[in-house]
């Protein structure tokens, strides 16, 4: 009996010491499944997160392959796009389309849409030109090519629901690779190249003149006319045959008949029967990537200088020889708003602008929101008297051809850059300007390979003391803004009224100059300048003159502008006998299209006048720069297009 109980003990010890065991090897077993689980989420987490990485990575440029088989085919054909029908298709190996929200049974089953391009694994690229594509189950990702202003595309509403622009086209690719679905879009202008006008007009060209010089400081110089109704398309009249010269291999073009002294000219430097691209230069371009500080407007209005005081009124009918009677007045060295200075100096009245300046306008268009800006006896000058130059990571500046300080733009926590294209990029030299362009954007000069013609300079700021590149984005010229804005309303009945709103009118006498400094000044309406010398620019300094509507100066001295004149209008100059109009750099008389103009304007051939009717004693100089066209023109090997790329957003 014993011995049966020390049996049964011995086998219940045993039993439990086998228990135990179990009972640890189940508890590591779960500690390990604990500490295992965690680890294979973490990898398999790792591995979906690579996969992706891998997959946003080549996912921009399989995108990017077909936004540039799109600039291939618009390079061939402009208006490649504007049937509605055109398509591009690319896929690769057994990648799926539905992710990206398309039919595959829709798709096109054409070779012509189909891409030529290869891909070394899975992947798909989509672009459309159809608003209606069947082969989008949601939204439709389409494209609009509205770089031909005479060609309506089937919409002229993007996919967002906005308005594409005459002379810019809207590309929007849809990419699928693996899981990953990329959205980008591009938008673009065409940038002329080659044998494209580079100074002239849309319509006719009438200069009267004692002498006429075409010269070049660099390129090939060149005036065309791209008129062909009644009458010459150019007619030029000196003096005498002698004081009509073209140099630098220049060349005098027209679409029509040329007259030089009562000649016509048909042979080498003339040539007539061509018609040459007038560059697109939009306005809204420019001015929404400037950083302009609307909170703190130019109030429109007409200023009147009478002696050392400047007077104010927002009523712009009213007479400014009554001006000292108004109750609105500045002292010299006041400022009329941030970033505008009054000064009376040398017996001349100065408005200093040393900011991007917009002037207010309001569609209600009361007294003072008119976005007309009236001048009388003060000369607007641009910039703090400087000239710019970039050296060791900073802005420098002469002044009365001393070096000075690094040039006088706020300091700014962000990066500034300056492509040699014109356009500036990056932060606004004004510290009171919020920036508004999207960090997305750019404005470089791009071939159908997306690269930039362009080399960038950081000019930001950086622990050295660095200063921002005083060309603000949107600038064609260096130096700041002078922004009139309008809503393009004339009488259009008369094709020579005004605009009524984004008008820039300086009225100066016989020795008050009417422009100075350096800088950009961009109207919705007109611009008149009138005074002893007309003048922009100078000796290390440019200006831009651009103007929906049109130019028109009255010098009682010389004109002189060193930089760009453009205008979607016409451009008319008179200056006195014995004076001279010159021009460094480039005059573009683009004309005006009633299909860009609200409210269907009448149509202006765009025609430049200089000295018209005057019977001529004074001496013309168009001394061509092509710096100055950077913005508007980029190599592409001899093709007729290149283009630019606007804007770039990825979603």
């Amino acid at each position: 009996m014993i011995k049966i109980k020390e049996a049964v003990k011995s086998f219940l010890k045993k039993r439990s010491k086998k228990a135990v065991a179990l009972v640890t090897v189940l508890m590591v077993i779960a500690l390990l499944l604990v500490l295992l689980i965690p680890l294979l989420s973490l990898s398999s987490d790792t591995l979906y997160r690579s996969t992706a990485d891998v997959e946003r990575s080549s996912i921009i440029p399989l995108a990017e392959a077909g936004i540039n088989e799109v600039l291939l085919n618009m390079k061939g054909n402009i208006d490649w796009g504007t049937n509605g029908n055109e398509k591009i298709l690319m896929r690769f190996g057994d990648q799926r389309v539905s992710i990206g929200g398309i039919d595959e049974k829709e798709l096109p089953k054409d070779d012509a849409s189909k891409s030529k391009l290869s891909y070394r694994q899975e992947g798909f690229f989509y672009i459309t030109f159809d608003p209606k594509d069947p082969a989008f189950t949601g939204k439709k990702y389409y494209s609009v090519n509205y770089l031909n202003r005479d060609k309506t595309p089937p919409a002229t509403v993007s996919w967002r629901g906005k308005d594409v622009s005459p002379g810019t086209a809207s590309i929007v690719v849809t990419a699928v690779l693996g899981s990953t679905v990329k959205h980008i879009e591009v938008l673009i202008t065409k940038a002329p190249s080659g044998d494209n006008m580079v100074s002239g007009s849309r319509g006719k060209i009438e200069i009267s003149s004692n002498s006429f010089v075409l010269e070049s400081l660099n390129g090939t110089p060149s005036v065309h006319s791209n008129y062909a109704d009644t009458g010459d398309a150019i007619a030029i009249e000196t003096n005498s045959d002698a004081q009509f010269k073209i140099n630098d291999s220049g060349k005098i073009s027209a679409k029509g008949s040329i007259k030089i002294n009562n000649s016509s000219k048909t042979n080498d430097p003339f040539e007539v029967g061509v018609e040459k691209t007038i560059p697109d230069l939009e306005l809204t371009t420019l001015t929404n990537k400037i950083d302009f500080d609307y909170t703190k407007p130019i109030p429109s209005g007409i200023y009147v200088c009478v002696g050392n005081t400047l007077y104010y009124n927002a009523d712009e009918t009213a007479d400014p020889a009554q001006a000292s009677t108004w109750p609105k007045s500045y002292t010299s060295g006041q400022t009329i708003v941030d970033g505008l200075t009054f000064k009376y100096e040398q017996n001349a009245g100065k408005l200093i602008g040393t900011r991007n300046l917009v002037v207010d306008y309001k569609e209600s268009h009361e007294e003072g929101k008119r976005g007309n800006l009236i001048i009388h006896n003060a000369t607007w000058y641009m910039g703090d008297d400087q000239s710019w130059f970039y050296f060791k990571d900073k802005w420098w500046g002469f002044c009365d051809d001393y070096l000075i300080k690094p040039a006088m733009a706020k300091k700014s926590s962000g990066s500034g850059h300056s492509g040699s294209g014109g356009y500036g990029w990056g932060s606004s030299s004004s510290s009171s300007s919020s920036s508004s362009s999207s960090s997305s954007s750019s404005s470089s000069s791009s071939s159908s390979s997306s690269s930039s013609s362009s080399s960038s300079s950081s000019g930001g700021s950086t622990s050295g003391g660095g200063y921002d590149n005083p060309n603000p984005p949107g600038a064609i010229v260096s130096g700041y803004t002078l922004y009139l804005p309008g809503n393009g309303e004339r009488i259009y009945s008369d094709p020579d009224a005004p605009y009524l709103y984004g008008n820039l009118v300086i009225r100066n006498g016989n020795k008050v100059d009417a422009l100075g400094g350096q800088g950009n000044f961009y109207s919705r309406g007109t611009i008149n300048l009138e005074g002893g010398s007309v003048s922009g620019g100078g000796t290390s300094k440019n200006v831009a003159l651009f103007a929906d509507g049109d130019v028109n100066i009255n010098a009682k001295g010389k004109s002189i502008f060193k930089g760009l004149v453009y205008t979607y209008g016409d451009f008319n100059s008179v200056t006195a006998e014995n004076s001279d109009f010159i021009i460094q750099g480039s005059i573009i008389v683009a004309g005006k299209d009633p299909n860009s103009d609200p409210n269907g304007a009448v149509y202006d051939k765009g025609t430049l006048n200089i000295n018209k009717g005057k019977g001529s004693k004074g001496n013309v100089n168009i001394k061509f720069d092509d710096s100055i066209l950077d913005i508007l023109t980029y190599n592409q090997g001899g093709s007729k297009y290149g283009f630019v790329f606007l804007s770039w957003h990825e979603f």
